[in-house]
């Protein structure tokens, strides 16, 4: 590769320049979904889109191909900073609540319970570069981290997800 080819590329896309959309918070009366944005400062997790294969075997020779399977892994868990009303962490709670009532058993209704989540990927003038589109997002797990009295960082939570589709083809052309 010559230096020239080098200067005229592309700049890298930077991992840090993204933001999370949430189309709504279920079961929170109005909580601004913007609040998650700014109270999500770690890295998020986006899960391999994954198809399944088989194997074809013949005189010896193998052959992997494409099978019809879905085998992408659809959950994640997404670290937050609780803020100290803890606004952020009762409105999770309240949709968890909605979910399920550990006390009956009883679930909520499915697609009241869930939301889109849009991960926006910005280039050099914040324009969106690339957006992917997890759909059908329903929470699914709530954990405060260990309180520690030697501890400068904030207290965080971890809120685990599930979801129905991960669309990462949003932005190809053809």
């Amino acid at each position: 590769m010559s230096l020239t080819r080098l200067y005229n590329s592309y700049a890298d896309q930077m991992a840090s320049q993204y933001s999370l959309v949430w189309e709504s918070i279920p079961y929170s009366n109005g909580f601004d979904p913007g609040e998650l944005e700014i109270r999500m400062d770690q890295a998020f997790p986006i899960p391999e889109n994954v198809h399944a294969t088989y194997d074809v075997f013949f005189q010896g020779l193998k052959r992997t191909r494409q099978a019809p399977l879905d085998e992408t892994a659809k959950d994640f868990t997404i670290p937050f900073r609780i803020d100290q009303d803890w606004g952020l962490y009762n409105a999770f709670a309240k949709w968890k609540a909605g979910t399920f009532d550990p006390e009956t058993g009883a679930i909520g209704d499915d697609k009241e319970s869930r939301t889109n989540l849009y991960v926006f990927f910005y280039g050099p003038n914040k324009e969106i570069k690339k957006t992917v589109i997890f759909e059908g997002v329903q929470l699914r797990s709530l954990k405060i981290a260990d309180p520690d009295h030697q501890s400068t960082d904030p207290l965080r939570f971890d809120a685990g997800f599930n979801f129905i589709r991960y669309n990462d083809t949003s932005d190809i052309i053809g």
